[in-house]
């Protein structure tokens, strides 16, 4: 919401997956692998990934998935399992890779949920092109998108929690919360609890807990501001996050 409002909000609170691809890819194009492109969900076709290739084989990089090592394509016949974040209560997530031949199916399972992403990719249709503007805000305001949410992975002990606020600014505060690693809501009404588990989480991003809170609600004023008035600038590159 911010990128579309043209203001670069704080690196800290990290960025949506096409961000997160785009920031990867100039990294890896930086770094020497010049064959690097996206490659686009060929189902819903609102998210990207990375297809990078080095030493005649090919890697993805799904950073939405979370998954803990590369996914080397070509050592794939036909299904692998990959570990991935969160990890709750001892149980890694899974990532289940499919293949056949130049189609791959990647799906997540997630600890304790009926949930399950799953995104389907076409290794011969890789993508130089960033988005261009229009196309980014169907992306962001595509009517699946009903909440924003800033995600808080722990590194030392692989959880991920969730403060989320619904998009919809007719609701109240009570429509921010925070979906623990372990799928326990905890409304901001629970004052106690939710405060001390915000400041936890906060402090694994740098920021302070009323910060987070402030950018998820300003977000969502923006969010409504654009649903009802999409700004229009066609073949307009998006400019940098951050």
């Amino acid at each position: 919401m911010y990128v579309l409002n043209g203001q670069r909000p704080s690196k800290q609170f990290g960025s949506n997956c096409y961000e997160q691809s785009r920031n990867i890819r100039n990294e890896l194009t930086k770094a020497g692998f010049d064959q690097t492109y996206y490659i686009e969900d060929m189902i819903v076709g609102r998210h990207r990934s990375i297809l990078c290739y080095t030493n005649k084989r090919r890697f993805i990089f799904c950073p939405y998935f979370m998954h803990r090592e590369l996914i080397d394509v070509d050592g794939i016949k036909d299904t692998r399992t990959i570990p991935a974040y969160p990890i709750v209560q001892g149980v890694p997530s899974t990532i289940r890779v499919m293949r056949e031949g130049d189609i791959i199916t990647i799906a997540k399972d997630w600890p304790g949920q009926e949930r399950v992403d799953r995104f389907t990719f076409n290794l011969t249709r890789g993508i130089s092109d960033d988005l261009d503007f229009n196309d980014y805000i169907f992306r962001a305001l595509h009517e699946e998108q009903t909440t924003l949410s800033i995600r808080f992975l722990d590194q030392k002990t692989g959880t991920v929690d969730h403060l989320i606020c619904v998009a919809d600014t007719n609701h109240l505060n009570e429509e921010l919360y925070i979906r623990t690693n372990e799928g326990v809501r905890i409304p901001r009404s629970d004052r106690a609890v939710f405060n001390t588990k915000l400041s936890t989480l906060a402090s694994i991003i740098s920021v302070d807990a009323n910060d987070a809170i402030d950018f998820l609600l300003k977000a969502r004023v923006l969010h409504e501001k654009f649903r009802i008035n999409k700004p229009t600038r066609a073949n307009t590159p998006v400019p940098f996050s951050y």
